[in-house]
Parts: C-alpha cells; sequence; structure tokens
C-alpha cells in the first residue's frame, strides 16, 4: 500500500497556506508531534518563496519546534538558548 512520507505531508499542508486559508492552528500540532521525523531542509527548500509558508517556518522556529535554517541540530520543545 502506498503510504506519504511525513515530509510530503508536512510539505503539502503549508504549501496550501494562501491569503484566503492560512489556519496555522491546525498544522502547528502535527509540525510539533512530528518534528523530529520530518527533513526540515527539504520542507525549507519546497517553500522557498512561498509568503505563508515561509511565515509559518518562521513561526516553527520562534516557538523552538525546529531549529533555525543553517543550524546544526534540531531543537526540542522545551530548549532555550
Amino acid at each position: 500500500m502506498p503510504v506519504l512520507a511525513l515530509t510530503d505531508l508536512l510539505t503539502s499542508l503549508i504549501g496550501a497556506f494562501s491569503e484566503h486559508h492560512c489556519d496555522f492552528g491546525a498544522v502547528l500540532p502535527i509540525a510539533r508531534t512530528l518534528r523530529e521525523r520530518i527533513d526540515w531542509d527539504v520542507v525549507r527548500a519546497k517553500a522557498q518563496g512561498g509568503p505563508m509558508p515561509e511565515a509559518f517556518l518562521f513561526l516553527l522556529e520562534r516557538l523552538d519546534v525546529v531549529a533555525p535554517a543553517g543550524a546544526t541540530g534540531e531543537v526540542s520543545g522545551d530548549e532555550r538558548t
């Protein structure tokens, strides 16, 4: 049975954001729960140039769900530097 990779799932969800539909609250728990299993470099590359997906990734970085682009490792939810 074909299965969608988690990175592809998240990329599809944030790729659907637009000015008319931008519910970060629906996707945030998914990203937070699956953060260790998602290839964030791939998500960032596919989101590049899209204002809403880039805003979502910025939000994830500010909430310490993922490490900022170019950082060496992912940030756990409770770590603060």
